[in-house]
């Protein structure tokens, strides 16, 4: 009775663990659920075709564009020759006509409200925005256009997606004992400041040098007396503006590449003192100003803000290790020379000009110490690591081993993905490719007054994008000197 009474007992446990284990997968089934969906492909996968387009531009463009489909799913995002067969999706959700005005200097022709951008995206191949109207009808910026789609299909046939595949392959990829390689076009946009050799001249020209690698590792170079920068909206340039007569209130304009630049895209700063760039990059700008008596103050600006001389401070810059640095600074500088003139406020110190040297950010100042009836000045490098993104680039050798290869080298400059190498010396630029050993390709002439402010690249289709760009700017001549 009492073996049967145990077997018994044994079920029903056994049972309501099984009811519970059944209704906890259930209950964790449901919850699964509920969740919100990540914002993916699905929602606006299939096939749109054209309705309408709005040219943004004023060059009455051929409306070649017209027949034209878009597709996507989640294995391909392509609209034309201009495709990604790895896209990656994200989405935040905006007011159109704000969107549309501050983006693109255009009014919707309806109120669209608050609708999602969908960013698509394939590391620095490919980059898209979509506004998302509703699930049939999308509006596409491109090309100085604004599309306007509605969606014929809800499937990309397997075929299309097939050809861009293959297509994406072949033009990114080589097989190589079964692996994947990549064989990337790439190039390099060089900012180049060159000060005058006259040394009671204080007038920077700065022009911008693009060098460019093919998947054969042949060179193309093109030079431009323009100095351009890359933004997500497209080309910038930069402009130090000098009086004609005298020099006083000198200026730097940043602006939009486009012709129809407003306010929103007009960033301007004037001084009537000298001002030279000392860094550049899509977010960021370092001035240094030449005020009178060998005084020089320093700015770090944001590109966004620089109309509106806000400086960012140390504490902006590099957080709390960078105030100790600081604090540390002054002090040591205090106990060596007690005349130093009080540092108020370290955490707001805002007297910071970066440059770029042996391969990281170097930040530098002004300190000032009273000497009876007179001022001695002192320049000062601060060593921090920056918290904000100024200066992308990080060299992917040592610099020992740069200084082995070349031993003038005074800075050097790699790519994303390792491939290549410039090496800075004070008459040229060394191009080497370095995989899989250092190879010298050849060099790029360069001035002993000339320095690089600004180095960005790009991958891919950037690649064309950007050499289209530069070509049409003011074009000088430039030769690459093969190794």
């Amino acid at each position: 009775m009492k073996k049967s009474t145990s077997i018994l007992v044994f079920l029903v446990i056994s049972i309501i663990s099984l009811a519970f284990l059944l209704s906890r997968d259930k209950t964790n089934i449901e919850v699964e659920s509920l969740k919100h969906p990540a914002y993916d492909f699905y929602l606006l996968e299939g096939v749109w075709e054209i309705e309408d387009v709005k040219d943004l531009s004023d060059l009455n463009k051929d409306k070649k564009d017209l027949d034209k489909k878009f597709y996507i799913d989640k294995k391909l995002v392509a609209f034309g020759d201009v495709f990604t067969a790895k896209p990656n999706f994200s989405a935040k959700y905006v007011d159109v006509d704000k969107y549309l005005k501050s983006n693109y200097k255009t009014e919707a022709e309806n109120s669209y409200g608050s609708k999602p951008i969908i960013s698509i995206y394939d590391g620095s191949k490919f980059y898209q925005e979509i506004i998302k109207i509703d699930d049939n009808n999308i509006i596409l910026p491109y090309n100085e256009s604004l599309y306007k789609l509605k969606k014929t299909a809800k499937k990309v046939d397997q075929a299309t997606i097939k050809e861009y595949e293959d297509l994406y392959n072949s033009k990114y990829y080589a097989n190589k004992a079964g692996d994947h390689e990549d064989i990337l076009k790439e190039a390099v946009l060089l900012g180049i400041k060159r000060s005058s050799e006259n040394k009671d001249d204080d007038r920077y020209d700065y022009r911008t040098v693009l060098l460019a690698l093919n998947e054969h590792d042949e060179v193309s170079l093109y030079e431009s007396n323009t100095f351009l920068f890359p933004r997500k909206d497209g080309f910038w340039q930069v402009s130090n503006i000098y009086p004609e007569v005298d020099k006083k209130d000198n200026t730097i304009e940043i602006k939009t590449l486009k012709e129809d630049s407003s306010s929103d895209n007009l960033q301007v700063m004037s001084k009537e003192f000298p001002m030279e760039i000392l860094h550049l990059d899509p977010s960021y700008i370092s001035i240094r100003t030449y005020l009178d008596n060998g005084v020089e103050e320093f700015g770090t600006y944001s590109i966004d803000g620089f109309s509106k001389n806000q400086k960012l401070n140390i504490e902006q810059l590099g957080g709390e290790n960078a105030i100790k640095s600081l604090e540390s600074i002054v002090a040591k500088e205090k106990t060596k020379d007690e005349s130093l003139l009080s540092v108020q406020n370290i955490a707001k110190y805002s007297n910071l000009g970066v440059e770029k040297d042996l391969g990281r950010p170097s930040f530098q100042t002004q300190f000032q110490y009273s000497d009876k009836e007179s001022v001695k000045l002192k320049n000062i490098k601060i060593d921090f690591v920056p918290q904000i993104d100024i200066m992308k680039d990080e060299l992917v050798i040592n610099w020992q081993s740069i200084k082995n290869l070349e031993k003038d080298a005074i800075d050097a400059f790699s790519s994303p993905d390792k491939r290549i190498l410039l090496i800075e010396k004070q008459d040229e630029i060394l191009v080497y490719l370095l995989n899989p050993d250092a190879k010298l390709l050849g060099s790029i002439r360069k001035g002993i007054n000339d320095n690089i402010i600004m180095a960005e690249w790009a991958e891919g289709d950037y690649v064309d994008r950007w050499t289209d760009t530069i070509k049409n700017t003011d074009v000088i001549p430039s030769t690459f000197l093969p190794n």
